[in-house]
C-alpha cells in the first residue's frame, strides 16, 4: 500500500526534540523523505535512527538559522539533489533578551522590511506549504514569521502577542499585511 506522502520531500526546522522531532518522525512515517535542521548534530542523529528504524527516509542539515549564508547551501543543496521542496515546517525558535536596556531594536535591512518581515513575506512566495508549528512563546518577529505560513499549528498554552507596545514602542504592523483575511482586524488591533 502506498503510503500518503510518499515521494514528497519535507524539511523542518528545530528537528532535532520536541515538536519538530514529533512532526519529523510523523512525515518519515507517511512517507515524505524528512530533511532534518537544527543546531545540534548528535541530536538530529538520533532524531535519523528512529526514522530509519521505523522504515523511513531522512538526511540531517545541521545548521543555525541565524546564519543567512547557511540557508542560501541549504536551499542550493535541496535544489540540486531531489529538485523540489513539498513542505516546508517551521519549528525553529531563537529567543533573545525581551527586556530593559538589552532591547535590541530589528534594523531595516532590506528596503523598508527588517529580516523577520522579510522572511515572512518569503514563506508566502514559496511554491510549498509552509507549516509553522508555534509553541511556547511567539512575539514580534516570531509572530510575523508564524504569520507567513500558510498553516500555523498552535499549542493550546502558546502566548502569542505584538510585545513592542508593553515597551512602549509603536509596531511597525507588519501584522496587518500578512493576517489581513486571516484574522478579524478588531482582534488583530488587539494583538
Amino acid at each position: 500500500m502506498t503510503k500518503l506522502l510518499a515521494g514528497q520531500i519535507a524539511l523542518v526546522t528545530g528537528a532535532s526534540r520536541g515538536i519538530g522531532a514529533a512532526t519529523a518522525e510523523a512525515l518519515a512515517g507517511a512517507g515524505a523523505h524528512v530533511i532534518l535542521t537544527a543546531r545540534t548534530a548528535d541530536a538530529l542523529e538520533a532524531v535519523e535512527d528512529r526514522i530509519h528504524s521505523a522504515d523511513g527516509t531522512a538526511t540531517i542539515a545541521p545548521l543555525d538559522l541565524t546564519d543567512a549564508e547557511s540557508i542560501g547551501r541549504l536551499a542550493s543543496a535541496v535544489n540540486e539533489r531531489w529538485k523540489k521542496l513539498d513542505m516546508l515546517v517551521l519549528n525553529a525558535a531563537m529567543l533573545g533578551t525581551l527586556a530593559g536596556s538589552d532591547l535590541q531594536l530589528a534594523k531595516r535591512t532590506h528596503g523598508i522590511t527588517n529580516r523577520f518581515q522579510q522572511v515572512a513575506m518569503q514563506w508566502r512566495a514559496l511554491p510549498v506549504p509552509v507549516i509553522a508549528a508555534v509553541h511556547g512563546v511567539c512575539f514580534g518577529g516570531g509572530l510575523q514569521i508564524a504569520g507567513g505560513a500558510d498553516i500555523r499549528v498552535v499549542a493550546g498554552d502558546a502566548r502569542l502577542s505584538v510585545m513592542e507596545l508593553k515597551w512602549g514602542i509603536v509596531p511597525d504592523m507588519g501584522h496587518f499585511s500578512l493576517w489581513r483575511g486571516l484574522v478579524r482586524e478588531d482582534m488583530l488591533r488587539e494583538l
